[in-house]
């Protein structure tokens, strides 16, 4: 049985949606997960995150993510209209 390197699990961020990811088993070596967040947030940070080999370690099967995992910060944003007086 060949055993497939995986990242870390990507939990789900307050006020968004968990990732979709290409692979079958999501946290699979070259699996590519994208991010979206909930209605009235913006994303913060990069949009899809990939699981990559981790050339630093020294250990030719670590993987890790290469990109920080994003965030959907704090309430959505509201525009204030200025009144128009007659």
């Amino acid at each position: 049985m060949l055993l497939v390197p995986t990242c870390s699990e990507l939990p789900t961020p307050d006020n968004g949606n968990a990732p979709e990811c290409t692979k079958e088993n999501k946290f699979e070596f070259e699996s590519v997960c994208e991010f979206t967040c909930s209605a009235g947030h913006e994303l913060d940070g990069e949009s899809t995150l990939t699981c990559v080999t981790d050339e630093e370690s020294g250990d030719k099967y670590a993987v890790k993510w290469d990109e920080t995992q994003p965030t959907c910060p704090g309430a959505s944003k509201t525009v204030e209209l200025d009144s128009c007086e007659s």
